[in-house]
């Protein structure tokens, strides 16, 4: 058995609310909307290496997961990101010579921690 990459499930309870967060805001793409006619949205997001999926349906996620992603070029994001979201949903975790931590919080009480080792 080979385990292949994980795909996060975060709970939602709006798809405009995650739209504007997660597409306006931080940039991601919709690969793709599973939706029945007057049922819960499940859909799949991007942005580079980094699939979520956001599900409005009950059972399938509980609200406030956290999911620690490794990224490179965090201090420009930062910078990008300050100005476009509101106070409190954007923290510096850490900040040192050897790494930086962000904590990125969604509408629904989930956060993305983005981390990156700078003396790799």
């Amino acid at each position: 058995m080979e385990l292949a990459t994980a795909i996060p499930v975060f709970k939602i309870s709006s798809e405009r609310l995650a739209r504007e967060h997660y597409i306006d805001c931080l940039g991601f793409t919709i690969d793709w909307i599973y939706q029945q006619r007057n049922h819960p949205v499940y859909l799949q997001i991007r942005k580079d290496k980094l699939v979520l999926h956001l599900t409005e349906h009950e059972g399938d996620a509980e609200p406030g997961a956290v999911v620690m992603v490794h990224v490179s070029g965090i201090d420009q994001f930062y910078l990008e990101l300050r100005t476009r979201l509101p106070a409190g949903k954007l923290v510096i975790v850490s900040h040192t010579e050897a790494s930086t931590t962000l904590q990125i919080a969604d509408p629904f009480g989930n956060q993305l921690r983005l981390t990156e080792n700078k003396l790799s």
